[in-house]
Parts: C-alpha cells; structure tokens; sequence
C-alpha cells in the first residue's frame, strides 16, 4: 500500500516542520500577563491623572467665576461709594459757598 501524500505521522514525514518557526514562537504565558498588567497599570494611573486634572480644572473654573463674581460687586461698591463721595464733595464745597457768602 501506497499512502496518499500527507498521510501518516507528519514528524516521521517532515521533522523540519515540527520545530516552531522564530514567527510561531510566543513569549511564556507569564511575560504576556505581566505585560498586560503592567499596561493596565499604566493607563490606570494615567486615568487618575487626568480625573484629578479635571477634578482641579472645574474646583479652578467654580473659583474663577466666584471671584468674578466678588470682582463685579466690589466695583458695584466702589460706584457707589465714588458717587457718594462726590455727592458729600458737592454739598461741603456748597457750603462753604454759603458760608462765604453768608459772611457779614
């Protein structure tokens, strides 16, 4: 009996091809899981970074706009007090005035 091409025990047939080629060969299931592990801690800690980037970017925003906010009725106050000071500068500079010319 002739066996059809390809039949039989392929290490009795091709030994070369029992061998795995450099492209089939992996690294131990280890190093892959280490490498995974270290990848996900990797974006891990990156992912922190960046919520605590957000974190401080809102908390500075909401101070921001706080502060505006102060800024906006400090100067309303100021307004308020130059025009009173003006009002108070009218009415002393009105009485001298009267006084001068009040005088015997």
């Amino acid at each position: 009996g002739d066996m059809p091409p390809g039949a039989g025990s392929p290490a009795l047939n091709r030994p070369e091809q029992m061998r795995p080629s450099p492209l089939q060969m992996r690294p131990p299931a280890g190093s892959h899981a280490a490498q995974r592990r270290a990848a996900l801690d990797f974006l891990t800690k990156e992912l922190r970074s960046l919520e605590v980037e957000e974190v401080l970017k809102r908390t500075l925003e909401q101070q921001a706009e706080q502060l505006r906010a102060e800024l906006q009725r400090a100067n309303t106050r100021m307004e308020q007090q130059e025009r009173r000071i003006r009002m108070l500068e009218r009415e002393l500079q009105a009485e001298r005035e009267a006084r001068r010319t009040g005088a015997p």
